[in-house]
């Protein structure tokens, strides 16, 4: 509305001499406060945003604390493997039973350096079934430290998932 006023004015100012001054300031003055009532409502919008970006921020933090804190607190070995079947994080005791820093497990897919090289087929198949949703499994597994020895090791490995049902995550 304030829009059309203005090209009114302007309008008007080229017809009539007279008031062609007191119109075209008028106008522009119309258009200048139109633009900053514009101007002042995405700045609120913005700044909403950014607070509600900051909040979510937060809880994402927050929320990587606790699973931080719980994973550190564990006495068996646990590690996480994403649905690309990545190592997301493993437990301080995980990196004690195999030997392998948490950075040289972090990051890594399948075959995995402490899988023993004749099972690398049956692991890859067995995580991938997981990975796709598959059963909870708990089993006997040699495990390959990184000093070479081989250990045996009661694995039990549950599939997390998100509130839609899809895989999140695999713990084992």
């Amino acid at each position: 509305a304030v829009v059309v006023i203005a090209v009114v004015l302007v309008v008007a100012s080229r017809s009539t001499g007279l008031l062609a001054g007191f119109a075209a300031t008028t106008a522009v003055t119309l258009l200048v406060g139109a633009l900053y009532a514009v101007l002042t409502g995405v700045g609120e919008a913005l700044d909403r945003a950014g607070r509600d970006h900051d909040e979510m921020v937060g809880a994402v933090r927050a929320e990587r604390d606790r699973t931080a804190t719980v994973l550190r607190s564990l006495r068996d070995g646990v590690f996480m493997i994403d649905p690309q079947e990545r190592v997301i994080d493993v437990s301080p005791r995980w990196c004690e039973i195999t030997g392998y820093e948490a950075s040289e497990a972090i990051g890594r897919k399948p075959p995995f350096p402490w899988w023993p090289t004749n099972e690398y087929s049956y692991r890859e198949q067995k995580l991938a079934n997981l990975v796709a949703g598959g059963p909870d499994r708990e089993m006997r597994l040699a495990v390959r430290r990184a000093d070479g020895t081989s250990i045996e090791v009661m694995a039990e490995f549950a599939v997390v998932r998100n509130d839609d049902g899809s895989v999140r995550m695999v713990i084992g």
